[in-house]
Formats: structure tokens, sequence, C-alpha cells
């Protein structure tokens, strides 16, 4: 929120009419005296603050609350407490149709006023289960009649092109023991119909002359009622809740005319990211959430779980921003506190669908080295990206677009801009720091090889003890870099995090929803890479002159690359 200092925030109260006007309450840190305490007021959202209320430097804001009948009036309440630190040693219009539950249609074309009977000749008593008007072409309307209730399980449907003077049966490819009881046409391709079963749900692309399966994951289950919405189709169900398939691209854009390698446009997304923490225990039968990011669609024509697929994703600028492949990397070894494995592209014959999160490359990790953060790659800013697939020789690749959310008032591409150059600035910056360290662990474990070789050879005492000597101002570096003792995220309370947790920490603040940038953090990266600096002199030192002068003795011993007892 931009408060870089504060630490512990017991309350915050946001004007009922304004909400850029924010107040908190802050306790301070927890150890040790602070004047980063008391109550602090923005009017800007959270970009900037101003301490309006200040007893002493070891006196905070416990409580704070506001007359919301008289927003200018506030209570606080203020906490003195001192604490000593630990000490740690180690560790259409008008037209209007109407169905009955007897087996008659009717049609008003005036708003009400007239109505006529257009129900379908032949058909018997039935209900009349649901009508559908088609939102691409004037008189056409499908209806959907059932006759179970008189144990007469056959599907009745019916479509129309004349305003119901003239009705033809829409039911080939519908199960003999199989009933539609409603029936919803895409909004964005002529004849693609969607149909609700007594068993499942169907698809036709050809306006209703045919109807195939189109089952998914759906549970065997009576289909009561279809809606899109976001391009998203919905359905409702006889006892298995409600179910919705996410973006029907794929759908539209095929028309069923699967043949080779194809990646299908996805719809326009949204760039948000809900949230459901990994350690909570949802409670069995619980809706799924969808997942966060961009759907990407792609048809291939047979099972390619031996050969390579590749997707690759590129901003605007052609930069590859991702890469993605349905083949297990073997070199990857897990590890508390490390990176999660690349996400793995489904490969089986047919339509796969994969969601990439928004996010890019993964960054380097210090192989064993628990971190309190994520290794994820930055969420990108909205924009124009590419996709690009690649499998057995060919390619296919389609353009689409994430937006910002709606709900993002004030914020220009400017914001998304700087937002980014921030994050790559630090992804940069810990990059290098990690590289570092993978560097100075080799080094390391060269002169421990070699320690282990002197240790029994009086003759090179004071080699050991160089090397002995090396060894620790290599330790003493790192732990000014990682936090060696963590092992896992109850540590953090145990050991101080260092540089690159900073960095990890300061990445996730940025890293969100709304990309404009507060001063403090602003001021955070540059101490940080201010720290870094004075850091990577201290190694360029040990690297070239001590790693050197080491380096030289061993040379002056005259020391056999095979050594006898």
């Amino acid at each position: 929120m931009g408060l870089e200092k504060t630490r512990h925030i017991s309350d915050v109260v946001i004007h009922p009419q304004n909400p850029d006007v924010v107040f908190v309450a802050a306790q301070g840190a927890a150890h040790g005296p602070s004047e980063e305490r008391g109550i602090f007021k923005s009017t800007d959202g959270g970009v900037t603050w101003k301490k309006t209320l200040y007893v002493d430097e070891n006196t905070g804001a416990s409580s704070l609350s506001m007359d919301y009948n008289n927003p200018r009036i506030l209570y606080a309440a203020t906490w003195e407490h001192r604490r000593l630190p630990w000490q740690v040693q180690s560790g259409g219009e008008g037209v209007i149709y109407t169905g009955s539950d007897c087996g008659l249609v009717h049609i008003t074309r005036d708003g009400g006023k007239t109505w006529e009977n257009i129900t379908p000749a032949g058909l018997p008593e039935s209900l009349i289960q649901s009508i559908e008007v088609s939102p691409h072409e004037k008189g056409t309307a499908y209806i959907a009649a059932t006759r179970y209730k008189f144990n007469d399980f056959q599907s009745m449907s019916y479509k129309t092109t004349d305003y119901g003077k003239t009705w033809t049966n829409i039911n080939t490819g519908i199960d003999k023991d199989d009933f539609i009881k409603v029936i919803r046409e895409d909004k964005q391709k002529k004849g693609l119909l969607y149909a609700g079963s007594e068993r499942g749900f169907y698809v036709s692309f050809d306006g209703g002359q045919e109807w195939n399966k189109f089952q998914l994951n759906l549970p065997v289950v009576p289909v009561t009622d279809i809606a899109i919405a976001d391009n998203d189709l919905v359905i409702s169900s006889a006892g298995r809740s409600f179910w919705i398939l996410d973006d029907l691209s794929a759908v539209q854009q095929s028309m069923g005319n699967l043949k080779g390698l194809q990646l299908f446009e996805p719809k326009t997304t949204v760039k948000y990211e809900g949230f459901i923490p990994s350690w909570m225990d949802l409670p069995p039968g619980i809706g799924e959430n969808p997942k966060t990011g961009v759907i990407l669609d792609y048809y291939l024509p047979e099972k390619a779980d031996s050969l390579p697929v590749k997707l690759e994703i590129f901003d605007s600028m052609g930069r590859n921003i991702r890469t993605f492949s349905n083949q297990k990397d073997e070199n990857f070894k897990a590890f508390s506190g490390g990176p999660s494995p690349e996400p793995l592209l489904p490969s089986h014959k047919g339509i796969n669908r994969f969601v990439w999160n928004f996010r890019g490359k993964t960054l380097l990790e210090i192989p064993n080295a628990f971190v309190y953060g994520d290794y994820s790659g930055h969420r990108v800013k909205p924009g124009k990206y590419k996709a690009v697939l690649h499998y057995n020789g060919g390619t296919s690749e389609t353009g689409f677009e994430i937006v910002q959310d709606p709900n993002l008032k004030n914020v220009t591409d400017a914001d998304w801009e700087a937002q980014q150059q921030f994050l790559e600035r630090a992804a940069a910056t810990l990059t290098e720091v990690h590289q570092s360290v993978n560097e100075i662990r080799k080094v390391k474990a060269q002169v421990v090889h070699l320690n282990g070789l002197l240790k029994d050879h009086e003759a090179h005492a004071d080699l050991l003890e160089s090397g002995n000597q090396l060894v620790k101002k290599i330790d003493d570096w790192e732990g000014k870099i990682v936090e060696t003792r963590q092992s896992n995220f109850q540590d953090v309370i145990n050991f101080p995090s260092q540089l690159n947790a900073q960095f990890f920490e300061l990445r996730s603040a940025v890293d969100v929803h709304d990309p404009r940038l507060t001063a403090a953090v602003k001021a955070r990266l540059s101490d940080l890479e201010n720290e870094w600096k004075t850091y990577k002199l201290s190694l360029e030192e040990i690297l070239e002159k001590d790693v050197v002068t080491f380096n030289e003795k061993f040379k002056e011993k005259n020391i056999p690359a095979v050594m006898k007892d």
C-alpha cells in the first residue's frame, strides 16, 4: 500500500463516499522503537501517505474506527509496547413465442395484442420444455417438447424458419432412449446449436439436421437449462449442480471439421486472478473455479506422447515470453522452497486445452536453498500476444489479446509499462544474484574437495588453512545473500531472510492486480540494488584476489594431481 516501514497494520478504514481517502492504524515494528507508528492518511488510494497522528516512537495505533454518519470523526486507540529482540545463536421487437404443457405453441408479432397458434402439425399432447429464438436469422426458432409424463421417451424437437408456419423435425442423432429438454443457439455462430437432454449433452453444427454427443467430462445427468455468457457455456442440471464450459472458441472455429494440426484463437481474456490458498481444505462437492489465464485450445490429429509438442508465447515485439512442452524435464529436481516444475502440455488425440497463467519464464534457482517466495515469472501486462504451436514438423499460430480488468479505474498504459519495467529490472538483478551464488558455490566445492585431499598431509597444513579461510569467507558472503538455515516456511520466523528473499518479497508486492507503483516500492528496489552492488564488489574480491592467491599457493607447493599417502 505504499507504507514501507510501518510493518504491523491493525486497521484500515476507507471513506464511505470517497474510496481514495484511506486511513490506516499502524502498530509499527515488533522489535524496538520506530517513528513509523500511528495513524496515516492517503488521499490518492494509497499511492502516497501522510502521518496524521503520532504519539511517540514506542506507541502504535492498535485500533481505528470512523463515524460513517460523519466521516470527519474517527476514533483511534493507541498502545505503547516495547519488546526486546530475540537473540538466536544457531539454527427481435414485438415478436413473442409461447409454449404450454399441453403441447401448444403460440406467437404474437404485435407485442401481445394478438396471438396465433403455431403448434407443429402432428405434435401430440406434450410439454413444451423450451423455446429458442435464433439470434442470427429472423423467423427462425427451435422448440424442445417432451412426453416423459406419458411414459414416452422419444425426442421431439422442431425448427421453424418462417415464424412457425412450417416446422421441421430435428432429432437425428439423439439416442433412442434419450430426449432433448432445452436447445440454445450459439450467439456468434449461426447454426451451431447446443442441446441439453435427459441423459447429457449434444451439439449440432448444421442447424439441427444432425446431433452429436458432446458429453466431455459432464456426468450422465438431466440438463435442465443452457445459457451462454461471455462466450462460456453454462448449464444447470437436475441434482448435479451447475457446470460451465469455458470459452467456446474452439467449437465455433472448428464447427466439427477437425483434420490437421490447429491452434484456435482464444477469446479476449481479462487480466484477473482469483485466489484460493493452496493449504485451504475445501469441503467435498464445492464448485471448481476456472483456471486463471488465457485458454489455448489446439487439435492434434493423433496421440503425441512420444513426439514433442511445443507451445511458444510471444509479445507484440516478437519476444519469447514463455515456452511449454509435453516433454518432462528430466533434469528438474524439486526441493523445499524451490520452483515448481514446468506445466506439461496435454497431447492426446483430439482437442487439448492448456491455460497460460499470464506469467513469464521461471526465475533461476539456487539448488536446495529454501526461499519463502515465488519463483514464477511475473505476470505480463494487457496487450496483444501470439501463440505458436509446433508438432511433427508443422506449426499453427494465432493471435490473442489480454485486456485490463474494467473494474480498475484511472490506470493507464504508462502504469502497466512502468510496472513491467520494474518487475523486469527486479528479476534481472535477482537472476544475477542467484547466478553469482551458484558460481561461488562451484568454487567452494572445488576448494572443499582440495581441502579433503590435503587434510592428512602435514606438509600442506598452511595450504589447508588457507583453503579453510577461503571457504569461511565464501560462506560468510553467501550468508548475506541467502539464509541457508531456513528449510521451511516457519523458519522465516527463526532466521532472518536475506537479500534474495527481500527481492522475492518486493516482486510479490508489485506483481499485483493494480499496476500503479508507489514511491516506497521504487525506493526499496533502489535500496536492494545498492546492497547488491556492495556484495557484488565483495564477491569480485573473493574471486579475483582470494581465489587467485589460493591458486598461487597451490601452484607453489607443486602438489601433484594425484596424491598418495
